[in-house]
């Protein structure tokens, strides 16, 4: 059995630096894909696992911007975790807001 490597190790070992342009470059590249295929799982993937590796506050601004994008399939699960995790910040509302408007 594989043992799974822990994400400083992936870094470590790859040399690997993820920035948030760099995944919302491979999240919008997804986008051909689920409209052609409805395959989420991409999107699912990258957003879950490389959101793990930027900060706060690179985290936030990728939820901003993907809450309000109509292409992937995530919309009940992003606004949730960005209600729990960002509710701190009252200029995540309207955002919020819009999203459940798009997306009822």
């Amino acid at each position: 059995m594989k043992e799974k490597v822990s994400i400083e190790d992936f870094k470590t070992l790859t040399k690997f630096i993820a920035n948030k342009e760099i995944l919302k470059e491979l999240l919008y590249e997804t986008k051909n894909r689920i409209n052609e295929y409805n395959d989420n799982n991409y999107f699912e993937a990258l957003f879950g696992v490389y959101l793990k590796i930027l900060t706060f506050k690179e985290k936030e601004e990728i939820y901003q911007e993907f809450l309000l994008q109509k292409f992937h399939h995530e919309h009940e699960e992003m606004a949730s975790a960005f209600q729990t995790i960002f509710n701190k910040n009252t200029e995540n509302i309207p955002i919020l807001l819009k999203s459940n408007r798009q997306h009822p």
